[in-house]
């Protein structure tokens, strides 16, 4: 059976509808029948930048599509930030409180957090050896329903920065590789711990702003979403106009059958017409020269500056700017309207 990736375009004006849209194509409600759900979502440290940290209305439109399909008022949602700060006190920068309070979320605590040591089999050596304390997987997320909720990001030729990597840094935080080398097998072994240790796994991208630079990222205003990280991860390549057939790591991940990767092994739904978008992000861009399809009126850049100024100023005064603004001062897109 082919891997279902579903492509939704979004508007600061409907993002709630997006996300319910986008996750109903993607056939998410068999993972969450049964048991409560933990949001994984990539933290940061500072303040709020596109492409770097989810943003709130990721969080509002996941929830709001967990409320509609009638769970265990017991069974809250948890919110696991990973990747750099996620305490509640660094969330209230990117505005995730107000609107986790609205639909009675919660942070994870100390003890969901707190890791806790896991035997696979069979075992995975090059995983085992990359990490100094072994394999672990944080404690709460043994009976709940794991959803993944990452931002894309683009560094040199690889595959998009998204679904994998966040699914690495939870699993595998302290993954620690020798110098040169790329490491592969480790990495495709988080996949088949992740199979192991996870009962259920979703995932949506918040690919509304893609990361191309330390302090840059280009408005593209898509959602993605799917069951299968490698699958979401691929399309999100291609849609970026890079290749998954010449990647060594989405090689891996074919031959081993750890996700779907080929064009052929994954059925699109929604707007499939967006694959044929012109979507490229040049290398010479990566490298720091503008390129003229990037000066277009409809593309945000964002860049680093002076609050208040320049590129900051700019992105401030775009409708998603305004969109994150109503979510820091009112938690809800409805309150704004």
């Amino acid at each position: 059976m082919r891997s279902v990736v579903a492509l939704v375009e979004a508007r600061p004006e409907t993002i709630v509808e997006d996300y319910q849209r986008v996750l109903d194509l993607a056939g998410w409600s068999p993972l969450v029948q049964d048991d409560p759900a933990a949001l994984v979502v990539r933290g940061g440290s500072g303040p709020w930048k596109p492409g770097t940290v989810s943003p709130p209305w990721q969080l509002d439109g996941t929830l709001s599509w967990l409320g509609g399909r009638g769970s265990d008022p017991g069974k809250a949602p948890v919110v696991l930030a990973v990747g750099g700060a996620g305490s509640p006190a660094a969330s209230e920068a990117w505005g995730w409180p107000e609107v986790m309070a609205r639909h009675g979320a919660d942070h994870a605590s100390d003890h969901f957090r707190g890791r806790r040591s896991f035997r696979a089999e069979p075992d995975l050596p090059a995983l085992r050896a990359a990490l100094p304390q072994g394999l672990t997987l944080p404690a709460g997320l043994r009976e709940r329903a794991t959803l993944l909720l990452p931002v894309p990001g683009l560094v040199k030729e690889r595959p998009v920065a998204g679904a994998v990597r966040l699914l690495t840094d939870l699993l595998a935080p302290d993954l620690s590789l020798p110098r040169g080398e790329d490491g592969i097998e480790a990495r495709t072994e988080v996949l088949r711990f992740a199979r192991q240790a996870l009962p259920a796994l979703g995932v949506v991208m918040d690919a509304v702003h893609w990361k191309v630079g330390p302090d840059t990222a280009v408005a593209r205003n898509l959602l993605l979403a799917g069951t299968d990280p490698v699958a979401v991860d691929a399309v999100a390549t291609r849609l970026a106009g890079r290749s998954t057939a010449r990647n060594e790591f989405f090689r891996a991940c074919r031959d081993e059958n750890l996700g779907a990767v080929r064009e052929a092994d994954i059925r699109l739904v929604g707007r499939v017409d967006l694959m044929g978008r012109e979507f490229d992000v040049p290398e010479k861009y990566v490298g720091g020269k503008l390129p003229d399809w990037l000066r277009k009126p409809t593309v945000r850049i964002l860049g680093k500056a002076p609050a208040g100024t320049g590129n900051q100023q700019r992105h401030t005064a775009t409708p998603w700017g305004r969109l994150f603004a109503d979510y820091r001062s009112r938690g809800a897109v409805g309150d704004s309207r």
